[in-house]
């Protein structure tokens, strides 16, 4: 059902999701921006996609079967992941998008004049005019960014302090949350709107005012963002690595052990110690691996013979 997490298939391996509407082609879902795709891939973390049903499942709660069918894609487990706080205050959180750089790059002069306190009267700045309104000095801060997602946000700081302050740290207290990351985000909106109709006869200074209205206005996504989306896959994360007597043996470590290893990683690593309840009781034969694994050596895992046979050990 629509706000809950689920996994999706992207080539051999599986990620996580979070479902957002049913469609007569299948679910819109969003990918979890802690994904770590494979190269050559359709999709991108944090992407909204259409994906059939039939490459869409939920935690399989019970169903060590099907579990054993599906390899994993590498992803950042829900509790690794920054707060919004953490990946706002940090520029090198995100890195850019091609778009982003698109966008902002034919503006890099005007954000250069605004960051060194040289702009002109010819530069048309909306949030300057707001300062002046609300009688604001010019290194308030400046928390509008309208609808614009918080890895949208991100990538911005990003593309800011690569391209207009150079990569020089020690300016942030110059821009960040003031100003000049302001016009940036405003020229972004500003961008998206012009390919609506009803704003395409405009021109660039009443593109730029409608953009800043925008921007003032909008409903912030943060809390979607961070607290739905993590929210969602930790619940989704809890069913799926639960080990203990009510998980049976779906929870006993059955993730893809008759399709094939993970993508280059352990999935059960560094997971919350309370989603172990040692209330199960050890069986060693449900962990007989029917296929012929990768060679890669783990702590969990004992090579018999590199071919044909292997066991996951507990330890």
């Amino acid at each position: 059902r629509p706000g809950r997490g689920g996994l999706a298939r992207n080539g051999v391996y599986w990620y996580p999701v979070r479902l957002i509407m049913k469609t007569t082609e299948g679910w819109i879902v969003r990918w979890w921006r802690g994904n770590i795709f494979l190269e050559h891939t359709n999709y991108y973390p944090d992407q909204v996609s259409i994906i059939p049903v039939t490459d869409l499942v939920d935690s399989l709660w019970l169903d060590a079967p099907s579990r054993r069918s599906i390899r994993l894609g590498q992803w950042q487990h829900a509790h690794e992941l920054k707060t919004s706080e953490d990946i706002l205050a940090d520029p090198r959180s995100v890195p850019y998008s091609k778009k982003i750089h698109d966008v902002l790059r034919p503006e890099r002069d005007v954000l250069r004049r605004i960051l060194l306190q040289e702009e002109t009267a010819n530069d048309n700045i909306p949030a300057n005019q707001w300062l002046a309104d609300m009688k604001k000095s010019r290194d308030s801060l400046i928390p509008y960014a309208g609808c614009l997602t918080l890895i949208e946000r991100a990538q911005i700081s990003n593309w800011f302090e690569k391209h207009v302050a150079n990569g020089q740290h020690d300016m942030r207290h110059l821009w960040l949350g003031q100003l000049p990351i302001a016009h940036a985000c405003t020229i972004y909106i500003t961008a998206q709107l012009s390919s609506n109709e009803k704003y395409g006869k405009l021109g660039k200074q009443e593109l730029l005012k409608k953009g800043w209205e925008a921007q003032l206005t909008g409903v912030p996504s943060l809390l979607m963002d961070i607290e739905v989306d993590k929210e969602c896959l930790a619940r989704l994360e809890e069913e799926m690595f639960e080990v203990s007597k009510r998980a049976g043996i779906a929870g006993y470590y059955q993730w893809g052990l008759d399709s094939g290893d993970h993508q280059y990683w352990w999935p059960y690593d560094d997971l919350p110690e309370h989603w172990n309840r040692y209330d199960y009781d050890e069986n060693e034969t449900q962990l007989v691996v029917m296929f012929n694994l990768l060679r890669y050596t783990h702590k969990y895992m004992t090579d018999i013979n590199s071919i044909q046979l292997a066991r996951w050990k507990l330890r």
